[in-house]
């Protein structure tokens, strides 16, 4: 027997769907604030409580990468530089290269992504005490990299010509600060391992990536 088909789609079905996206109660400007507020209480709830109670970590990360990649688009200007974070920065000094950085630029923060699996996987072999699975890390470091990408969409048109230095700072800061509340506890020796992941996956991105587009001019 053939299932009913549901009702045709109206308009008060979209502003449902897209207040309840945008609920302060338990959508993304809930998820948002209480990601810079109280990030573990944010990732244990998700993880081991209610996953209802916040948005889903690929529906944040690709909503504040649509917002990033829009501020970036209208904001950011051209620059012969690429910073993938504060510390990894390439310069281009010939053709060559600046085309290459040109497709870096231009897919950044698609490509940024990928973070998320390389940052899980440093994670999860430096911080095997914490007994998450892999995928708990991949959600765990989905919620950081989407709150960067809100600090990115907010920082590209008030910082201007500083926002690498600016938004590598706040970001940067960001991710040794969620790792410091969320691992272990506060300590030397999670904020130097928080620090190594933070690095280590940049340059693995670097090294994937970087190749690449170099091949591919």
């Amino acid at each position: 027997m053939q299932e009913p088909a549901p009702p045709r789609l109206n308009m008060h079905d979209v502003l449902h769907s897209v207040l309840e996206t945008l609920n302060f109660d338990r959508g993304i400007f809930r998820t948002l604030l209480d990601l810079l507020t109280r990030p573990r209480t944010v990732i244990e709830t998700y993880l081991f409580h209610d996953r209802s109670k916040y948005s889903k970590p690929t529906t944040l990360l690709l909503l504040t990468l649509a917002a990033a990649i829009l501020s970036c688009r209208h904001w950011l200007p051209a620059s012969n530089s690429y910073s993938p974070n504060l510390f990894l920065t390439i310069t281009a000094s010939n053709e060559d290269e600046l085309k290459t950085l040109a497709l870096l630029r231009e897919y950044d923060d698609v490509l940024r992504l990928l973070l998320v699996p390389a940052t899980s996987v440093l994670s999860y072999l430096l911080f095997r005490k914490q007994a998450w699975n892999f995928a708990e890390h991949l959600a765990f470091n989905a919620y950081i990299l989407a709150f960067q990408f809100f600090l990115m969409a907010i920082l590209v048109p008030l910082t201007g010509n500083q926002y690498e230095w600016v938004a590598g700072v706040a970001i940067l800061g960001y991710h040794l600060v969620t790792y410091q509340r969320c691992m272990n506890g506060p300590s030397l020796l999670t904020l130097l391992k928080s620090f190594a992941v933070a690095i280590g996956s940049s340059l693995i991105f670097l090294a994937i990536f970087y190749p690449i587009t170099t091949w591919l001019i």
